[in-house]
């Protein structure tokens, strides 16, 4: 594989299995000649978590807008409706 190569996930477990091996209790250790260089093309977690939040952010605050507007025009909209009955009342007395 070359830095930037696309590659499926049946590639990546093995190049994965064959690059580490198990030392006991000290945990996951490289293989000798392999280098722990994570590959470009494998998407991680942190680049994940980096897309996420402001991802997450920029929704909240579409939302917080959305909810604005909509308030408004409820309000709006029980302006107008008490207006008519007030000005049917208002004829009705006349």
């Amino acid at each position: 594989m070359y830095e930037g190569e696309v590659v499926r996930a049946e590639q990546v477990a093995k190049v994965s299995s064959n690059a580490y091996e198990t030392k006991g209790k000290s945990g996951i250790m490289p293989r000798k000649g392999h280098t722990t260089k994570i590959d470009a093309s494998v998407p991680s977690a942190e680049l994940a978590m980096r897309l996420l939040i402001p991802s997450l952010l920029l929704n909240l605050i579409l939302l917080r807008i959305f909810l604005i507007c909509y308030q408004w025009a409820m309000v709006l909209l029980t302006v107008s409706v008490a207006a008519f009955y007030v000005d049917a009342l208002w004829a009705g007395f006349q």
